[in-house]
């Protein structure tokens, strides 16, 4: 149920001006939502994962499928920086 006191009002258009303004400045708000919807459950497993091994955190890459799920997002971030930063370069020489 919807109420009409400001509390309510605020939590509807708080979010509805934020998503306003990243929209305006051309911010793709589909990553934002995905974060606010699967963080808390990402870092409860993350905590679970801990205190199964004792705050040991090579059970991250003991096995070859958790250590492919970490090397490939690195790797594409890695590209993508090495091709920004080689091609900010190649601009720059006269």
């Amino acid at each position: 149920m919807i109420y009409s006191n400001k509390y309510t009002i605020g939590n509807l258009t708080h979010p509805g001006i934020g998503g306003f303004i990243l929209r305006s400045r051309g911010y793709d708000l589909a990553p934002l939502v995905l974060a606010v919807v699967l963080g808390p459950k990402v870092e409860f497993y993350f905590r679970q994962s801990l205190v199964m091994s004792a705050g040991d955190l090579s059970i991250f890459v003991n096995r070859s499928i958790s250590l492919a799920i970490i090397l490939i997002p690195v790797s594409i971030l890695a590209a993508k920086l090495i091709f920004y930063w080689g091609g900010k370069r190649k601009t720059r020489r006269p």
